[in-house]
């Protein structure tokens, strides 16, 4: 009878190890499938110039609708960088004021009624002083914006 519980507690201990060791494969497995996905989920860097620039476009062109105040803001402060004669430099002041104030929605829709030609290249120049350097595939997809060539 004592040879019972010792090979009773003998299966017990190999069936622990065994259990132990299905998890830790598990584990393993599971970790490597992580890491594969995250290999996988695209690279951070531009596959060319054109899509670089679809891309911040579409990024600028949605910033510019969705956060007004800031273009606003953005272009009021960058204004005398962007344009030298004085009275360029008054109509976008201006035209950014009555941004903030909303009296209108800029928009990058050219048969908009709201379009300004003078907002929006003024705001892709400043878009891109602002976020261009820091603009990665990864950066896009946060802010929601297709990556993918078309």
């Amino acid at each position: 009878m004592n040879s019972s519980p010792t090979r009773q507690q003998d299966l017990q201990t190999w069936a622990i190890r065994h259990q132990k060791l299905i998890w830790g494969i598990i584990i393993a497995i599971a970790v490597l499938g992580g890491l594969f996905l995250l290999a996988n989920t695209g690279s951070d860097e531009w596959e060319s110039d054109s899509q670089r620039n679809q891309a911040f476009q579409e990024f600028y062109c949605k910033k510019l609708e969705e956060d007004p105040n800031e273009v606003g803001d953005s272009l009021i402060s960058a204004s005398n960088d962007l344009y030298s004669d004085p009275g360029d430099r008054a109509v976008l002041v201006r035209n950014a004021r009555m941004i903030i104030d909303g009296a209108f929605t800029p928009t990058c829709d050219t048969d908009s009624p709201t379009y300004n030609q003078m907002i929006v290249e003024s705001w892709a120049k400043v878009a891109e002083q602002q976020y261009g350097d820091n603009f990665t595939p990864s950066k896009a997809r946060e802010a929601g914006v297709s990556v993918e060539n078309n």
